[in-house]
């Protein structure tokens, strides 16, 4: 499992350090065909969180294990308590699973599921003719 962190987040940073980092690890790990998917249902929090007038610092971690994403957004503050009124549509379960809300507010997390790029190997039959002359 990897774990990566971007403490410190506000609403000058969050858009382009999380979809950076995004960008980066699917590059890393040949997941650019996932990278729709990771990206929009982040950026559905990332555009709750830009639209709040409170100022806010939240912390962004991501856990990467074999086929899946796990995100998590942490603030100070219970700036999660109007997430289920701004996403009415509900496009945030139907691009992950498992969200969840701590009961303060103060968290909301989700995972994503991954399919990695398996490389393909190909067989390759080298056939060798020796032409001799024929007596």
């Amino acid at each position: 499992m990897i774990n990566v962190q971007l403490p410190d987040l506000n609403k000058d940073n969050l858009y382009n350090e999380v979809l950076d980092l995004l960008e980066k690890l699917c590059d890393q790990y040949s997941l650019l065909l996932d990278f729709g998917t990771l990206s929009m249902a982040n950026q559905l929090i990332i555009d709750y969180l830009n639209v709040q007038e409170v100022d806010f610092s939240v912390d962004f971690n991501c856990f990467i294990e074999n086929d899946k994403f796990s995100f998590s957004y942490t603030s100070g503050v219970p700036i999660f308590m109007h997430w289920k009124e701004f996403d009415t549509r509900s496009v945030l379960s139907v691009l992950a699973e498992n969200i969840e809300y701590q009961s303060d507010y103060k968290q909301i997390s989700f995972l994503v599921h991954v399919k990695p790029k398996k490389e393909r190997r190909r067989l390759v039959n080298k056939t060798i003719i020796i032409s001799q002359p024929m007596s």
